[in-house]
């Protein structure tokens, strides 16, 4: 009978059963004193009376007996008719120990449930019987069966983010989470399923998809209030393209009041020459650094620039999400003061970007070259007019981030001077190009 084996109903059973037992004693007890009053009284103040007395406590005597042996008189009666004794049996197995059996047993049986199907309810419905065993010891290693179960679940709603937004460093990293799960079949399909999320990620997400976009055309748009940026589509554009930002120089800001920013770099983009290998979205920002330090340069390490650099990585967030770039292929470059933003962003963000191009700009005195290792970085400066403090600065960033095992390359234009050094962009039939857009981050 499924009942038997709830523990709910056994519980019930066996605090009436606790109660029966008591009455069946307490009751022949009130008889027994009862029959000996009757019989003091009778001998003490009317005999004529003993014998009415005797055959009362007769029946009485008889009752109690009745009510002391009821257990087994129903037993006996089941019996010699056939009848069904499953209620008696499962009154009999009403016994702590009974109940503790059956509780460890359905625990259990939860437990090994939420093993297989690695399903969240049952998860939950297994943690909170856990709870109701005795055994501490019991408790506490079914409780780390469990968050071996809850880690696994956890790593399964990962692997299935990763059909949209899939990265080898997350595949990668997954890979490795995956062994540390305690089940060998369960291990095996995590990697099943991570295999799956790949494939449909190759095969549904990443094929590219044009844009709806004006091809060859600067568009003027309005990130923020201050932060206005200029983007060149090119013919064809697709998602799952590399974008690369390039960040102007303190005189520039006026361009983007023109009706087509005097940027070589961006004629140099627009006029389609820095896409003879591969097509990428380009994207020029507006930031505006006005605040001085102690010494009254413009830099990156003011408030101002603080908060221009956080406005420039909600921006790449925002182009990120807006065309679906490739988030492997984020390549930052900038000349002079943009230059100097561009060892910022780096050292800020220095998982986002999959290379750098600093010209003629400078890393902070007290930079963090760790923070440069995992982007693969290529820094200009030249030797002419306006350049001295250049060729200090970027050598000296070039030696810590070398030092700290980084993957640098440092070129010194000869004789260019301070604004020579745009030419970078084109130098060598734009290589540089051929450059970035052959990184991808680590």
């Amino acid at each position: 009978m499924e009942y038997c084996t709830n523990t709910f109903v056994l519980q019930i059973l066996y605090i009436l059963k606790i109660l029966f037992n008591a009455i069946r004693i307490i009751i022949p007890l009130i008889l027994i004193v009862l029959i000996s009053i009757d019989f003091f009284e009778a001998i003490t103040n009317d005999k004529d009376e003993l014998s009415n007395v005797i055959n009362k406590s007769i029946k009485r005597f008889i009752a109690a007996i009745i009510i002391f042996l009821m257990p087994i008189i129903i037993y006996a009666i089941f019996n010699l008719f056939g009848q069904d004794k499953g209620i008696l049996l499962c009154i009999n197995n009403a016994t702590p120990e009974t109940i503790e059996q059956y509780t460890n047993d359905k625990v259990y049986k939860l437990v090994e449930n939420a093993k297989k199907t690695y399903n969240e309810s049952d998860y939950s419905a297994a943690l909170n019987s856990i709870y109701r065993l005795k055994s501490e010891t019991e408790k506490t290693k079914l409780i780390n069966e469990l968050g071996n179960v809850k880690y696994a679940y956890d790593l399964k709603n990962e692997i299935n983010k990763l059909k949209t937004e899939y990265t080898d460093e997350k595949y990668a990293d997954l890979l490795k989470k995956i062994n540390n799960v305690l089940h060998e079949e369960k291990r095996q399909e995590l990697v099943m399923t991570l295999e799956s999320s790949k494939k449909y990620y190759e095969e549904n997400v990443s094929k590219e998809k044009p844009l709806t976009l004006d091809v060859g055309t600067f568009e003027r748009s309005d990130f923020d209030s201050e932060m206005r940026y200029i983007e060149v589509i090119p013919e064809g554009a697709t998602t799952n393209m590399a974008l690369v930002l390039y960040l102007h120089g303190i005189w520039s800001y006026a361009s983007f009041s023109e009706n087509a920013p005097d940027y070589y770099i961006t004629n140099y983009v627009e006029n389609g020459s820095a896409y003879k290998d591969e097509k990428f979205i380009f994207v020029v920002p507006r930031f505006v650094l006005s605040e001085g330090n102690d010494k009254g340069l413009v830099t990156w390490q003011t408030n101002q620039g603080k908060e221009q650099t956080k406005k420039l990585k909600k921006l790449i967030d925002f182009l990120t999400n807006k065309y679906g770039t490739d988030i492997n292929r984020i390549i930052i470059t900038g000349v002079s003061l943009g230059g100097d933003g561009t060892w910022n962003m780096v050292e800020s963000y220095p998982n986002l970007f999959a290379a750098a191009v600093p010209i003629s700009g400078c890393a902070g005195s007290d930079m963090n070259a760790s923070n440069y290792a995992k982007t693969a970085i290529y820094a200009f400066h030249g030797t002419g007019y306006n350049e001295d403090a250049y060729k200090q600065c970027v050598p000296a960033a070039y030696d810590k981030i070398k030092g700290a095992g980084g993957n640098i390359k440092l070129e010194v234009k000869s004789g260019y001077s301070h604004g020579d050094m745009q030419k970078v962009y084109s130098d060598n039939n734009g290589e540089i190009f051929r450059w970035m857009l052959s990184q991808r981050k680590n």
